[in-house]
């Protein structure tokens, strides 16, 4: 969480950035830990083999041979960067945490160290997901505001086809927003997203998500020990 919005989560205010602010921040200053281009594309893998590709330079008639040794095509709605977007970092027990003593835990050091790197200069929320989502889901039915949650998956746009068929993006193109290239992995997302076309960022009022956090540094991660029982391992 960005210094600027802490308060605003500590009184309950959730704060969804649409999301061609993340399409544009890559395009625009090349930021690739918090932008990408891709926001919201479908892909797959461009067939190399055997296959000869050409340029043609703009005002000129004469085609270039181009040498590609692996590419990707995709496909993107423009609709799609007027939907907001609010991004959590999902921890998994197994994956993610070292056994201290029974039932209590830490976050690993390689962690740590990564959220370090990606996200210098944030305050960290800890909550739990299920607690969380019941709490958000609760007052977005009560407010009749459409939503969808989901844990975001990775793939590699140069080897893997899209985790969605171009039939279900075709469909139901909102749902690439819950698939990012692999390049991205290391966030280990999980997002809410509200469909519509909504013409500014949105912010939640949620009274219930004061009782549920607290900040700390990213620093003071390195310190905090996690206790839980044999049934949520």
């Amino acid at each position: 969480m960005t210094p600027e919005y802490t308060n605003s989560l500590l009184d309950g205010e959730l704060f969804f950035k649409r999301n061609e602010y993340f399409i544009e921040l890559e395009k625009e200053k090349n930021d690739r830990v918090i932008g990408d281009r891709r926001e919201g594309s479908w892909s797959r893998p461009l067939n190399t083999n055997n296959k000869k590709y050409f340029v043609r330079i703009k005002d000129e008639e004469k085609m270039y041979p181009i040498n590609i040794k692996r590419g990707a095509v995709h496909k993107q709605y423009k609709d799609l960067k007027n939907v907001p977007i609010c991004c959590f970092t999902l921890l998994s027990l197994k994956e993610d945490f070292d056994k201290v003593s029974d039932n209590t835990f830490k976050i690993k050091d390689d962690v740590i160290e990564q959220f370090k790197k990606e996200f210098e200069d944030r305050n960290v929320f800890i909550f739990q997901l299920l607690e969380i989502m019941s709490c958000i889901k609760d007052y977005c039915e009560k407010h009749k505001i459409p939503m969808k949650a989901n844990k975001v998956t990775y793939y590699d746009e140069f080897s893997e086809i899209h985790p969605l068929s171009e039939k279900e993006f075709r469909d139901n193109p909102i749902n690439t927003l819950f698939h990012k290239r692999s390049s991205y992995s290391s966030q280990k997302e999980y997002r809410i997203i509200l469909p519509g076309n909504y013409e500014e960022d949105q912010t939640l009022k949620i009274d219930c998500l004061k009782e549920k956090n607290k900040a700390f540094t990213i620093s003071n991660l390195e310190s905090l020990t996690f206790l839980t029982t044999v049934d949520t391992i």
